[in-house]
This record gives C-alpha cells, sequence and structure tokens, in this order.
C-alpha cells in the first residue's frame, strides 16, 4: 500500500496550489453566486481526499476497509466528473485558465493512478477480516510528512470553509475577477 500512499502525498500540493491560487486567490469563488455548486463540490473533496489519505496512512485496508476505500476512491473520481460539469457556468464569463485546467489533469491522473495501484496491492486481501495492517516499511520522514500534508490539508480546508460562511452570511459582494483566464 506504499505506492498509493506515495502518489497521493506527491498529488497533494497539486491539490492545494489548485485550491488555494485558483479558487481562493484568484477567482474568489467563494464569493461568486454562480460557484456556489462548484465550491460544494470542492468541500466535500477537501473531505473525502484526504480521508482515503488518512486511512492508507494509518495502514494497510482489508476486508470491509479495503471496500471502503475503494468506494471514497469511487465518490472522489464522481465528485471529479461532477466538477468538470459544474465549471463552465460557475466561471463565466471569465472561463478555466489553461493553467488550471492542467493541474485539474494531473491531479486526476495521480487520484487514478492511487486507485489502481490502491485495488491491485490490496486485491487479495479484499474478502479478508477488516482490519488496518500497521506500515512496517515507511520511512519516519514519510510518515512525518503525510501526517503533517494531511493537518495542512484540514487547515486549508476549514480556511475556506469560513470564507464560504462569511462571504454567504455577510451578503459579501463578488470580488471582481481579472480579465482573461490565463
Amino acid at each position: 500500500m506504499r505506492i498509493p500512499l506515495l502518489i497521493l502525498l506527491a498529488a497533494g500540493p497539486v491539490g492545494a496550489l489548485d485550491v488555494l491560487y485558483f479558487h481562493i486567490w484568484k477567482f474568489s469563488l467563494y464569493s461568486r453566486p454562480q460557484s456556489s455548486g462548484e465550491q460544494l463540490v470542492h468541500l466535500i473533496r477537501a473531505v473525502v481526499a484526504p480521508l482515503l489519505f488518512a486511512i492508507l496512512l494509518a495502514g494497510r485496508p482489508e476486508g470491509a476497509w479495503y471496500w471502503l476505500v475503494a468506494v471514497l476512491f469511487a465518490m472522489d473520481t464522481i465528485n471529479s466528473a461532477v466538477d468538470v460539469v459544474l465549471e463552465p457556468a460557475s466561471r463565466a464569463p471569465i472561463g478555466v485558465p489553461r493553467a488550471e485546467l492542467a493541474l485539474h489533469f494531473i491531479g486526476t491522473m495521480a487520484m487514478g493512478a492511487a486507485w489502481g495501484t490502491f485495488m491491485v496491492a490490496g486485491w487479495d486481501t479484499r474478502n479478508g477480516a477488516a482490519a488496518l495492517r500497521a506500515h512496517t516499511d515507511l520511512p519516519p520522514a514519510i510518515a512525518l510528512l503525510a501526517w503533517s500534508s494531511l493537518a495542512i490539508a484540514a487547515a486549508v480546508f476549514l480556511f475556506e470553509t469560513l470564507l464560504v460562511f462569511r462571504a454567504r452570511a455577510g451578503g459579501q459582494a463578488p470580488s471582481p475577477v481579472p480579465a482573461g483566464a490565463d
């Protein structure tokens, strides 16, 4: 289970860059009424992706845990598809910048690779007793980096959620969006 975990660890900064730069800094999606659906999809992903990462970090999922992680990967995939459907209307009239689309592509490919390697690596344990077998081969530096990234993901989620609530409660006018999407 080390490979899916490492893929997700590498994908984390891609997602963080997308959220912090494009969603919050550049476009202030949290304050755009037409972006509320897209914002909800992003907040759901901000829970699902770190949750499956935390489970993989806690140990090797077996039995029911294996299927829970598989379902979380499926939820993330469906969530990404909904995001793609919602983005054109959410970002009108500015559109989605090519650089952000590239980040989405990289992130989606990484999630697919993590899901695929997870399914193959754990397939022999899918029908076993429900268990999270502790990692015995995870270097301490990688474990520290991984737990730190979960803490950062939680902080970004809370920050983005607070921005959404503040914008909705205060009737904050949408922030101006720079001309040109690139």
